[in-house]
């Protein structure tokens, strides 16, 4: 399985025209899948791949997302295990491409892709994904409480009572929302509609003009205000009084800096948030056409969802990280190098030639090839933590110490 997800990657980064130009032998679309996996084998697994028994799955289920339920939830126990959230939080919706039929299907005409399957994504900073959730249609609400109210407590449960900052806009900015996250010692910033319920009717009728600002506070400590740049913006907050702040990255005709209310300079600053998490997805996705709903999600989380996640953890342990398409090209080769097929084209080396021996009353030393791989991925400092110590070597290669593993990979030898 790990062969074809490696290769899944690689068609992200190598896009033809149809699946089968990968292992076409025509020159114009050369490569070297063949070597990793058959044609045949890949279309099976492709065809088969499930990630839920249909056999053990009850009939009577309501669950939509039954095929996929193991995947979200086994995901999220990762993603969140792997990340420990800053402050600033911020929720949002991002679309998964797909025309195809199932019901919760959703249309937005402001997204880039209109049709498809609407996920409610918790990020932190850098766009790392925290939590998940698919949009499956209508669920049953609580009286009392909407929808998108229901949606962004379910997403921020488990970081509720720790003091944080929660940011969104205004699809899910109520007062409803502020006061129910506020009984759960959590902070809610974001814009807000106008003439939704509990609003401030003094602040949505206040004429202003342009850099002008009016603020109210409610008696639950509710913040609500509206600030005038070329239309008028209204916020809520339950964080601090908002004050005008100098705009480091916004300058007018004239050069000089303008001044914003810092609740939107804060919620402007966690709403990139999930604009670098789907920027970051776009570079080299593998989410092809006429795919199954279950999985084309299975691989928008497993191929891009989780690879930014892990960019995410990668960039926060190394000085010097890598791009993101980097990234992906050393883990499509970490996934395939060891798994293709031993060809003529590889040095022709007789046994004798090649010989692992045992180095008696020696000391151990760290395995020479294990050591390369780990640096390049994780740095000098961890690989010389984690690369094996071994008392073995190869007669016929210059490293002093090499384990079993790397001397019958790089000599395609079978183990006897």
């Amino acid at each position: 399985m790990l062969t074809f997800l490696g290769i899944v990657l690689w068609m992200g980064l190598d896009k033809k025209p149809k699946l089968r130009n990968y292992w076409s032998k025509k020159n114009i679309y050369s490569s070297s899948l063949s070597k990793c996996m058959s044609r045949n084998r890949f279309e099976a697994i492709l065809t088969y791949l499930h990630v839920s028994n249909n056999e053990i799955v009850p009939t009577d289920s309501n669950d939509r997302l039954i095929k996929i339920r193991p995947l979200i939830s086994a995901l999220n126990v990762k993603f969140q295990e792997a990340m420990n959230p800053f402050e600033d939080i911020c929720i949002d919706e991002t679309m998964v491409p797909f025309r195809g039929r199932v019901k919760f299907r959703q249309y937005v005409p402001s997204k880039r892709h209109r049709y498809g399957i609407k996920l409610y994504k918790l990020c932190l900073i850098g766009g790392y994904t925290w939590n998940v959730k698919v949009c499956a249609g209508k669920e049953h609400i609580p009286r009392g409480q909407s929808a998108s109210s229901k949606t962004v407590m379910e997403l921020v449960e488990p970081l509720l009572g720790e003091g944080r900052t929660l940011c969104t806009d205004n699809f899910y900015t109520s007062v409803q929302l502020a006061h129910e996250l506020n009984e759960n010692e959590t902070h809610l910033v974001g814009t807000l509609r106008k003439k939704r319920k509990l609003n401030s009717k003094n602040v949505e009728k206040k004429a202003l003009n342009k850099g002008e600002m009016i603020v109210k506070e409610s008696n639950t400590g509710v913040i609500i205000g509206k600030w005038k740049d070329k239309r008028e913006v209204m916020f809520l907050t339950t964080k601090e009084i908002p004050v005008m702040t100098e705009s480091t990255n916004k300058t007018n005709k004239r050069g000089t800096t303008t001044n914003k209310p810092s609740t939107v300079l804060t919620y402007n600053q966690a709403k990139s948030f999930i604009d670098v998490s789907d920027q970051l997805a776009s570079y080299g996705t593998s989410v092809r056409r006429g795919v199954k709903w279950y999985r084309k999600l299975m691989f928008e989380l497993l191929t891009n969802t989780s690879v930014v996640n892990a960019h995410s953890v990668y960039k926060s342990t190394v000085l010097s990280p890598k791009d993101i398409v980097t990234f992906r090209e050393e883990l499509v080769t970490y996934l395939l190098e060891t798994r293709q097929k031993p060809t003529m084209e590889h040095e022709n080396l007789t046994r004798t030639d090649h010989k692992l021996t045992s180095l008696e009353n020696q000391p151990r030393g760290r395995c020479s090839s294990c050591y390369e791989k780990l640096k390049s991925w994780e740095g000098r400092i961890q690989a010389s933590k984690r690369t094996p110590q071994v008392r073995m070597k190869c007669t016929g290669c210059p490293q002093k110490f090499m384990c079993m593993d790397c001397f019958f990979t790089k000599h395609r030898c079978s183990k006897k």
